[in-house]
């Protein structure tokens, strides 16, 4: 992991401030991200990218991906989106699940809309 750390030294890291004040230095990852880091140390990165991807997901989003890929037929990917500075562990990260493709992600809401109507919620 400190190849990871280091590797995002030198990047750009934005500032996030929550409602409560709190403010945290985070990197998007994005294909402009990549272009930023010299073609040397791009192996690192895709390391990087490739344990977020399979390795560090944490067990609630597995989970919650697993529920709705169950619930709704629909085929959901686990997106990292940002990493950040971690107090414990040198860097952390938030993932995104995303339903790709319109039809998939219609079936779902119809799904979901006729649960609602089935238990008279019609919110």
């Amino acid at each position: 992991m400190p190849e990871h750390v280091n590797l995002f030294e030198n990047q750009k890291w934005e500032t996030r401030t929550y409602p409560s004040g709190k403010r945290e230095p985070y990197i998007r990852l994005t294909k402009k991200l990549e272009f930023n880091i010299p073609p040397e140390s791009r192996p690192i990165y895709h390391d990087f990218l490739k344990k977020m991807k399979k390795e560090w997901i944490p067990t609630i989003l597995q989970e919650e991906k697993k529920l709705l890929e169950d619930t709704f037929g629909v085929k959901v990917e686990i997106v990292p989106n940002d990493i950040y500075k971690g107090k414990k562990v040198g860097l952390s990260g938030s993932w995104e699940l995303a339903i790709r493709g319109k039809e998939a992600f219609m079936k779902m809401i119809k799904l979901f809309n006729l649960d609602n109507e089935e238990r008279g919620d019609n919110s």
